[in-house]
């Protein structure tokens, strides 16, 4: 059901980015929604859509959601979609937005490959 809401968010062909899309379903629902929940399907929804070899970027700065957590969720979320990571590159916290000693970075990006 959250991908149909998603897609229906973006029916208006307008260019949203996940965070714009969270809020909208938290004002319109109501309900809470996990970071992590609505990435994974954000990228399950996208990586069909993504020309083989294309590049599929995602990024959060949801503080709770685990570089770890958010590397799994996009390799299961491109392999619902039937695809495959060709290549990878992960990044987080550039050197001049440092955390706290004993933080974990706030930022989390990856660049994924994606082949058929």
């Amino acid at each position: 059901m959250l991908s149909h809401l998603i897609l229906g968010f973006l029916r208006d062909g307008q260019a949203r980015h996940g965070y714009e899309l969270i809020t909208e379903y938290k004002a319109r629902s109501g309900n809470q929604v996990s970071a992590g929940n609505f990435y994974r399907e954000l990228a399950r929804l996208a990586a069909p859509r993504v020309a083989d070899g294309g590049w599929l970027f995602c990024s959060t700065n949801q503080r709770t959601f685990r570089v770890e957590e958010f590397q799994r969720a996009l390799r299961d979320s491109v392999a619902a979609a039937g695809r495959r990571i060709q290549s990878a590159e992960w990044g987080t916290q550039p050197a001049d937005f440092r955390v706290a000693r004993g933080e974990r970075p706030y930022l989390k990006t990856a660049w994924l490959r994606l082949a058929e």
